[in-house]
């Protein structure tokens, strides 16, 4: 969420905390690594890069992602599943609270020109 790369190692250890394991069947996302490949990034909700040299695969949103989802909602509904407040995750709510803040201007200059 902060438009910065992640690892998969890191990105399935973040989904490991919130009791999804990418190496087992999920009952809403079923094979998670295949829904993530499959899904997300075919649909551009996740972007993926692979480092050829390093064997890293890095992932971050998608273009589909930072135009129609609210990093806000995500931010707040990961906080409240959790069990956490905005200061565990710093960076995240700092970029989602810079998201909210661009809609809000974007919005703002919309209803300016149908005047």
């Amino acid at each position: 969420m902060t438009n910065t790369p992640i690892s998969d190692k890191s990105l399935y250890n973040f989904l490991k905390s919130l009791d999804i394991d990418v190496e087992v069947e999920h009952p809403f996302f079923g094979k998670v690594k295949e829904y993530i490949g499959e899904t997300l990034i075919k649909n551009y909700y996740l972007h993926c890069e692979y480092d050829d040299k390093t064997k890293i695969q890095t992932f971050q949103w998608g273009i589909r992602a930072e135009i129609e989802i609210s990093k806000m909602k995500v931010i707040t509904n990961l906080l409240m599943y959790g069990n956490k407040q905005p200061k565990d995750w710093p960076e995240q709510y700092g970029a989602a609270q810079n998201q909210f803040r661009e809609r809000g201007e974007q919005k703002e200059e919309t209803r300016d020109e149908s005047i």
